[in-house]
């Protein structure tokens, strides 16, 4: 009789355990959940609205725009911006067989433009910017904006607190509910991701949305899905196509099977094929630099290793730009991760690689501080987003070193949600 009754015991506190194990993992998305949607009211109390407003975050609002009213790229309400003391102050337009449009590739734009859908309409307003050939100061200019930036920060806000939503989602089942939503908290609050990404519309929060999303579906060997949103990266900034690459190796090395590979390589080609065909639909040829001049191509292929390398170092201590004081506690992840990175999921030290190397590609073709009126660093965000995952697990294991460790680092943690706080709020 014993015996019946013992076994009846154990399936029930297997039953009891499987449905703890579930309630806690019920409520530990929850609480993700609700942290994501926190986020998301806390980026649209702190996004800007009016002008002046970002040049890349302008053009990206305009096209939007565009995209929303008819469905077209070209832009003719702004004919004429595209004319060389213009570019760069106030947008960055460009000519094509059409007319004048967006120098950047539409992942961006097509994000927001459904946002645009409620108001589509704009206005006249005369703005003022310094320059010019005559070097005449205050310079005013009549030019075409959208009547309301109300759907782009919409579209910025949502975007970041999507990709800081799914790096939650894909950090829960491997770590701690408390040590996950510091994570996202601290990702979230205390980088650019705050007072850049989710401020104005740039490319930086829909590219960061992507990727995090690739991570995800990596993360659950789902992929086909990881690839598509790699893919969809790659609409928004072509070379996080590095990142996709770099997932898809770790993986098929580490498991040595090639068709996570392939798998991943041919889903994430469709947005490099997209983006071509984009391409050619509105400036006549199949390229991958669409509406950009020549000069960034130019500089990836002539710029020194000397120079990377002073880029590279700016990038952590540059006064205005600099992560390591913008961003302090990045040190304590930096560090946490060369010391254990081999511990880390295969797909997360792949991604961490390809944001190594997107970020190379950043810099073997750009400035370091990325133009001004916002704070912090922008460059380094969809690397940061790449990484993420990689820095969770590696300063989880770390920090289990100590107290002092975990009280300087909740220091340098608040310090960086505080600057950038300042920076969203006040910038």
């Amino acid at each position: 009789m014993s015996g019946p009754v013992e076994t009846q015991s154990r399936d029930e506190l297997t039953s009891n355990g499987s449905s703890a194990d579930s309630n806690a993992a019920t409520t530990g998305k929850s609480r993700v959940a609700l942290l994501t949607v926190a986020l998301f009211a806390l980026y649209l109390l702190s996004a800007s609205y009016s002008n002046p407003y970002g040049t890349d975050a302008f053009t990206n609002a305009a096209q939007a725009r565009a995209f929303a009213d008819d469905q077209d790229p070209i832009l003719e309400e702004l004919d004429g911006m595209e004319a060389g003391e213009l570019q760069g102050v106030v947008a960055w337009f460009t000519e094509s067989p059409e007319g004048t449009t967006s120098q950047y590739p539409p992942g961006t734009a097509l994000w927001a433009a459904p946002f645009y859908l409620a108001d589509s309409s704009y206005e006249i307003v005369t703005l003022y910017h310094d320059g010019g050939t005559n070097g005449q100061k205050r310079i005013p200019i009549d030019i075409a904006v959208p009547s309301t930036y109300v759907p782009a920060a919409i579209a910025a806000a949502l975007s970041v607190s999507i990709a800081i939503g799914l790096l939650g989602l894909t950090l829960a089942p491997q770590m701690s509910e408390r040590s996950c939503l510091a994570a996202m908290a601290v990702s979230g609050l205390g980088t650019g991701a705050w007072s850049v990404a989710a401020d104005e519309i740039w490319q930086h929060g829909p590219a960061m949305m992507c990727i995090s999303a690739g991570n995800y579906f990596a993360s659950r060997d789902r992929f086909v899905l990881s690839g598509l949103t790699f893919g969809a990266a790659i609409l928004v900034r072509p070379h996080t196509a590095v990142i996709a690459a770099c997932v898809g190796l770790a993986i098929g090395i580490r498991r040595r099977s090639i068709r996570e590979v392939l798998v991943m390589g041919c889903t994430s080609a469709l947005g490099l094929a997209a983006l071509l065909g984009y391409n050619k639909a509105v400036f006549g040829s199949y390229s991958i630099s669409g509406g950009y001049s020549g000069v960034f191509t130019d500089r990836f292929a002539n710029s020194s290793l000397l120079l990377l390398a002073e880029r590279l170092v700016q990038s952590l201590v540059h006064v205005r730009v600099g992560m390591l004081w913008t961003s302090p506690f990045l040190g304590f992840a930096f560090v946490a991760a060369m010391r254990r990175r081999k511990s880390a999921p295969d797909w997360a030290v792949g991604a961490a690689i390809g944001g190594v190397l997107y970020l190379i590609i950043q810099y073997r073709a750009n400035r370091v501080t990325g133009g001004a009126g916002f704070f912090g660093y922008r460059y380094p965000l969809e690397a940061l987003m790449a990484a993420g995952p990689m820095l969770a697990f590696a300063l989880t294991d770390w920090l289990k070193g100590g107290e002092r460790r975990r009280v300087w680092f909740a220091f340098f943690s608040i310090l960086s949600i505080i600057a950038h706080g300042a920076g969203a709020m006040l910038l």
